[in-house]
């Protein structure tokens, strides 16, 4: 039995995180649509997800200091 992926996607456009988020489903991936860059940090630290896409122009904090925390903290 293959395990599929947890996935937070942090992106606050629609046009991109619904047609993204759908194709990862309808693949079998587990997938929360995160729009802040504070909440993909929350999602991400609570440590339930295997893989996040990274949105750069996030509100409240983009991508990269989103990134650069993430590892800060690892």
């Amino acid at each position: 039995m293959v395990t599929m992926a947890r996935v937070i996607l942090a992106e606050d456009d629609e046009a991109i995180s619904e047609p993204l988020a759908r194709a990862l489903r309808r693949d079998g991936h587990e997938v929360a649509v995160l729009a802040s860059g504070q909440r993909a940090l929350d999602g991400a630290s609570s440590g339930v997800a295997d893989l996040m896409v990274l949105g750069l122009g996030l509100p409240g904090m983009d991508g990269i200091e989103l990134l650069s925390r993430l590892r800060r903290e690892s």
